[in-house]
């Protein structure tokens, strides 16, 4: 330390400064140099770096446009300076570290800053949906008449005609055009003709302005006086330019062939701008020109095979032959030039010398193979092909049509050489299995399969199911079910789990079926069902898809399978006799139902149909024996039922009441018995006790909306409406969410007169019920005319599919005349419901009286099909008595004589 006691200060080592450092030379100060700075020693030594730099190095631009009053000439102040040292760089880094740091620290507050002057403009100028949101919210408070009573928008919008001024055109004017058309003719004084042409000096100052351009454009690309165009470029955009059109302008022509010029001198290598060239003549009616190009193209490139053949297309016949000659001298390895050579011969030996010479070039060409091939009979086309897989043997369809040409043991050898050659391809398999079923070895097609899976798997290839079936779908169209079905059995598996099996084969055969492959399809289901024989969907779908798309001798078949593998079911049993029966095989009827009394002695449904036969074929008395075994060993509701209504069925009805109530003694809560004894009370005209059977039935059974139905009608047939009413309420709360009701209670109104009450019951229907077709149908039929196309609207948006809603539409479109439409709704309507045997009634009168001629016939077929069971119109006619046994195509034409004149059709 020092006297004072101050420590000395330390002496810190900043490190010399590098060589030819001048201070302040980095921000743009001059640097200068002291005797006191260098010392005597480094005047000669180190002073010349800092000497000032010769002018001739200074090559900043310092025009007056590059001037600015403020920041001086443009440029930077380091533009000239050297590669930073690490000193520098580091300082870099730690400016950029500071800035970095400083905008972290200011992001938030920028951010929040941001956040709010975006919230104060949305508040100054809101969007438009922002705008409208409260009133937008307001419409869902809108009743129906509220809203369609909003007018419609119409065009309020000031319109300004803008007036036209006619104004007189000037002379000048008239004259320039005039003078367009003008011909100027001049005499040529070596011969003292005369030559005229039409002289437009607008056309004229267009051309010389767009020559000007092109030659401003190539002194522009000159470099050392020689032009670099880019060939390529300049073909490329002769395509957009007008000149290849017949009626192109003087200047166009002269600029391509300028613009061609050009890129051949550029490249006289490039084959595309001598044949550009040459179609440019072309067009232009110079095909001497043009051939003139095309070789002198040849001289340059006798290396493009477009040159030689566009050569050979602008000459005549004999001498293409001689360029194309000459073309496979210099290119004989060009398959193009092959065919173009042999294209041009008219004998087909001299096609095939010309094309077996190409192959000696090009064996391995498999389009020259096919042309050869194409050319020859067929023991010729067998020993090219045997040629042709010996030098391309990864071909497959050479192979293929190979072994379609050779009988069926040598096909056999292809295949295996082949299967050699491509050991990974499955396509030959399938072929294999196609061979040994053209030959009837069904037996080996499945052979065939399984082991060119096996073979395929071994060799690396996964087997997809997916691809496989669209094998077996290509195979059944070329015929070959066999190998089809073999395909689906032996692949329907890969690639599946187990537990979706099922799902996953039941989807595939509908994909099948709507790409038109029924015996896949069938395949498939019959997989499905050998696979899961014990359940009765898998073999029901099955049967519905032989009644379609199979005869009736293949839907016994099922059927009898189903039975032998799944006999438990009593349902296969029933539909077996029901297909007899429809055949009118009788006797084989009895038999399948007296078989399957012995596997099912006590079965309800088997006695049904066994007695349901016997009514069919009016055996009433083998009937009542059935029913009355049925009744001793089988004691359920249905067989007093189906007892009484056999009574019924042949008028007598005393015994028939007898069998009901002893029916309702052992089956109190079964509504049906109830509505009979109702039923046939009211026959006898004893309506007292008919209404009593009907209370009292419907105290034992108070969901059965038919049973309180019943009783509400008959109150109504006996006028006494306000009973009918206080029945209704009592049904009502008992049965809240019931359309069938709310129908009857629109009904009761009406037969009241009352049709106020019956809109009022309508509309409250539709709020407890607003899904219900039937009552939507009801309010468009009971709408004035003006107001059901509004009213068919809405029911549509409530029910899009509902049969009951477009049967309505397809009834309103009829009355107002618009057939076509009403003949597209009506369809619909038997599509999407084929039950309801309304919407058939109605589509047979439509055709009848607007149809084409077989409408009926069609609809009556269809109708037999379908075997409707439901609809209030069809259902009071199938129900009488007298009614029971007719068939569907019967009971519709009872319907429409039912009807006849009450629908207001009006002509």
């Amino acid at each position: 330390m020092s006297k004072q006691g101050i420590p000395p200060p330390q002496k810190t080592n900043f490190g010399t400064p590098p060589p030819g450092y001048i201070a302040g030379w980095g921000r743009g100060a001059v640097g200068f140099i002291t005797r006191s700075d260098i010392g005597p020693s480094k005047i000669n030594g180190e002073a010349q770096f800092f000497t000032a730099k010769p002018e001739d190095d200074d090559r900043g631009d310092y025009s007056d446009s590059k001037y600015d009053s403020w920041a001086g000439y443009e440029g930077s102040l380091f533009a000239h300076q050297g590669d930073l040292d690490d000193e520098d760089r580091e300082a870099e880094e730690a400016f950029d570290f500071v800035d970095r740091y400083m905008d972290q620290r200011r992001k938030a507050r920028r951010e929040k800053r941001m956040k709010e002057e975006l919230e104060r403009y949305k508040k100054e100028k809101p969007a438009i949906n922002e705008q409208f949101k409260d009133t937008k919210r307001q419409l869902a408070t809108l009743s129906y008449e509220e809203w369609m009573n909003i007018p419609e928008a119409g065009d309020y919008k000031v319109k300004k005609q803008k007036r036209e001024k006619y104004v007189p055109v000037p002379d000048t004017i008239i004259e320039s055009a005039r003078r367009e058309g003008e011909i100027t003719t001049s005499i040529n004084p070596m011969d003292g003709t005369q030559s005229g042409t039409i002289t437009n000096l607008n056309e004229l100052g267009a051309a010389r302005g767009q020559l000007l351009s092109l030659r401003l454009d190539s002194a522009s690309d000159s470099v050392t006086g020689q032009t670099v165009v880019n060939p390529k470029e300049y073909v490329s955009d002769l395509s957009s330019l007008p000149v290849f059109s017949m009626n192109a302008d003087v200047g166009d022509w002269k600029k391509t062939r300028l613009l061609l010029k050009s890129a051949i001198e550029s490249n006289p290598k490039n084959a595309a701008c001598w044949i550009a060239a040459a179609r440019v003549e072309e067009l232009d009616g110079k095909l001497q020109a043009a051939r003139s190009f095309i070789h002198r193209g040849l001289e340059h490139c006798k290396d493009s095979e477009d040159l030689w053949l566009e050569a050979a297309r602008l000459e005549t016949i004999d001498k293409a032959r001689a360029i194309l000659a000459e073309g496979v001298k210099n290119m004989p390895h060009s398959v193009k030039i092959w065919l173009a050579a042999a294209d041009k011969e008219n004998d087909v030996g001299i096609k095939k010398k010309i094309l077996q010479r190409a192959l000696e070039y090009n064996a391995k060409s498999l389009r020259l193979w096919k042309e050869l091939i194409e050319l020859g009979n067929e023991e010729e086309a067998r020993d090219y092909l045997r040629k042709a897989v010996k030098c391309i043997p990864n071909r497959l369809e050479l192979w293929l049509a190979l072994a379609k040409l050779e009988d069926y043991e040598r096909a056999k050898e292809v295949l295996k050489e082949a299967r050699v050659a491509l050991p990974t391809e499955p396509a030959i398999y399938v072929y294999a299995a196609k061979l040994e079923e053209t030959q009837g070895n069904i037996d080996n097609v499945k052979k065939v399969i399984n082991r060119g899976l096996i073979f395929l798997t071994n060799n690396g290839v996964t087997i997809k199911r997916e691809d496989w079936l669209k094998e077996a779908e290509t195979a059944e169209k070329s015929g070959s079910v066999e190998t089809s079905r073999a395909i689906v059995a032996c692949t329907a598996e890969s690639g599946v789990d187990p537990d979706d099996f099922e799902r996953v084969w039941m989807e595939d055969a509908e994909n099948a079926l709507n790409n038109g492959c029924v015996e896949t399809a069938r395949a498939l289901y019959t997989y499905t069902v050998n696979k899961f024989p014990e359940k009765e969907n898998v073999w029901l779908t099955l049967i519905e898809f032989e009644k379609k798309h199979g005869t009736t001798e293949r839907v016994d078949q099922v059927l009898q399978n189903a039975i032998e593998k799944s006999a438990n079911s009593e349902i296969f049993w029933l539909m077996r006799a029901k297909l007899k029966l429809q055949n009118n095989d009788v006797e084989s009827a009895r038999a399948i139902l007296a078989k399957a009394f012995e596997v099912h002695p006590n079965s309800e449904k088997i006695y049904l149909a066994a007695a349901k036969l016997e009514r069919e074929l009016q055996n009433y008395e083998r009937a009542r024996e059935i029913y009355r075994t049925a009744r001793e060993n089988c004691i359920q509701p249905k067989i007093w039922m189906q007892s009484a209504q056999l009574e019924r069925e042949v008028h007598q009805e005393k015994e028939a009441l007898a069998l009901v109530k002893e029916g309702i003694q052992k089956f109190p809560n079964f509504p049906k018995l109830w509505m009979i004894a109702g039923q046939l009370y009211e026959q006898f005209g004893d309506n007292n006790l008919a209404a009593k059977y009907y209370e009292e039935g419907v105290n034992h059974n108070k969901n059965s909306v038919p049973l309180w139905i019943c009783w509400i009608n008959l109150e109504i047939k006996q006028g006494n409406f306000a009973k009918a009413r206080s029945i209704w309420e009592r049904a009502r709360i008992k049965n809240p969410n019931s359309s069938d009701l709310w129908y009857t209670a629109v009904k009761l109104e009406l037969a009241d007169k009352n049709p106020t009450g019956a809109k009022y019951n309508l509309n409250r229907g539709l709020q407890e019920v607003p899904k219900s077709g039937e009552l939507w149908a009801l309010s468009i039929e009971m709408e004035p005319r003006h107001l059901r196309t509004a009213k068919s609207l809405e029911a549509m948006k409530q029910c899009d599919n509902d049969a009951f809603v477009i049967l309505a539409v397809a009834k309103q479109f009829w009355r107002e005349k618009k057939y076509e439409k009403a003949k597209k709704w009506l369809e619909r309507a038997v599509i999407v419901n084929k039950d309801y045997g309304d919407a058939w009634v109605y589509y047979y009168m439509f055709e009848r009286d607007h149809g084409e001629k077989g409408g009926t016939e069609d609809i009556l077929k269809r109708v037999k099909e379908a075997e409707p069971h439901h609809g209030r119109l069809w259902i009071s006619v199938s129900k009488k008595v007298e009614n029971w046994r007719l068939k569907s195509d019967e009971i519709l034409l009872k319907a429409v004589e039912h009807i006849e004149g009450e629908f207001d059709v009006i002509e």
